[in-house]
């Protein structure tokens, strides 16, 4: 090989072991199963994620239905709290289900899953973060929803 494809070579290896030195990684994934008699408004899903290491961590919430759920879109109440961090949040998600004509926007079938980013959150190490999630619908008992799930990502400094 002649020295500038070598130089070329071992300049993309290196990016590439960079970008994969500094990827994020599942630090933490839970999902917790909503009563399928329905989802009562004043009952809250709540999830605890500890901080094995310092950093930004990037949090998604999944959510799963099925084809009981009464409406087309759903409101989540989202509160975030973290003593150490002083991570203290309330967050509302809008969750469209179903288009204008009717149709399933989630994927899969039967059971139908959406997800949405949450905004990052600094953590100190061993801190807890404290996720608590409740419906804001007009219905109390709320049908419909399987289940929901967190899944933290941390920086993988390696």
């Amino acid at each position: 090989m002649n020295p500038r494809r070598n130089s070329i070579l071992n300049s993309i290896m290196a990016a590439a072991l960079a970008l994969a030195s500094c990827s994020r990684l599942p630090v933490y994934s839970h999902f917790e199963a909503v009563d399928q008699a329905g989802w009562a408004r004043n009952d809250t899903i709540s999830f605890t994620i500890t901080a094995k290491q310092a950093g930004t961590y990037q949090l998604r919430l999944d959510l799963r239905t099925n084809s009981l759920f009464p409406y087309t879109q759903l409101t989540l109440l989202t509160h975030f709290h973290s003593q150490r961090s002083h991570v203290e949040k309330d967050t509302t998600l809008l969750f469209n289900i179903t288009n204008a004509e009717g149709y399933v926007q989630g994927r899969g079938t039967g059971t139908y899953q959406y997800q949405a980013a949450l905004s990052p959150v600094m953590l100190s190490r061993n801190d807890t973060l404290r996720i608590s999630i409740r419906h804001g619908m007009s219905r109390d008992a709320l049908p419909g929803i399987v289940d929901m799930g967190i899944t933290a990502e941390g920086e993988n400094h390696q």
